[in-house]
């Protein structure tokens, strides 16, 4: 940390405490590209962003991190796309939830960056797989309908007791 700025010293670590919370090993990777120049800026970033603005109440970082996926969807900003989603899954939302911001986005961005992302959250999840990380794409018409695709099921019939479900 640049120490001009001795005040940033406490938002930087704050922030790259949850940089690391949502990328991990490519935290480096991700923050490089930004430290390509003689200046501070990759560390104001993580200071400003995520020391600073993430941190601030009522929105949790699961919250937080599908805002974004939603804001990159609709700018269709594709690379960093592919980050907020990481992130999103790191963060402990679930690859319904993800889903579900990138289509929200569809509304204002369209169908070609939506369709995009929902390209990009199905490879996301492939890697994450035969990487051995446990993230499932849940089939979404189950999540809602209770069986897959057909909305005039309810799911099982629960209406009988245990005794006659026996027979």
């Amino acid at each position: 940390m640049d120490e001009k700025f001795p005040m940033l010293k406490d938002a930087y670590e704050q922030g790259r405490a949850m940089v690391k919370q949502l990328w991990g090993a490519q935290t480096e990777e991700i923050f490089d590209v930004l430290a390509s120049g003689p200046d501070t800026f990759n560390l104001d970033t993580e200071a400003w962003a995520f020391g600073y603005i993430f941190q601030r109440p009522p929105l949790d970082l699961r919250i937080r991190a599908l805002i974004n996926v939603g804001i990159m969807t609709a700018l269709d900003r594709r690379s960093i796309l592919r980050t907020w989603i990481v992130g999103a899954l790191n963060a402990g939302c679930a690859s319904d939830e993800v889903r579900e911001a990138i289509i929200q986005a569809s509304l204002y961005a369209g169908l070609p960056p939506t369709h995009a992302g929902l390209i990009m959250l199905k490879e996301v999840l492939e890697e994450r797989e035969s990487s051995g990380q446990q993230t499932q794409l849940h089939d979404i018409y189950s999540i809602y309908y209770g069986h897959s695709g057909c909305k005039y099921y309810s799911g099982p019939d629960t209406s009988r007791d245990d005794a006659e479900s026996d027979r």
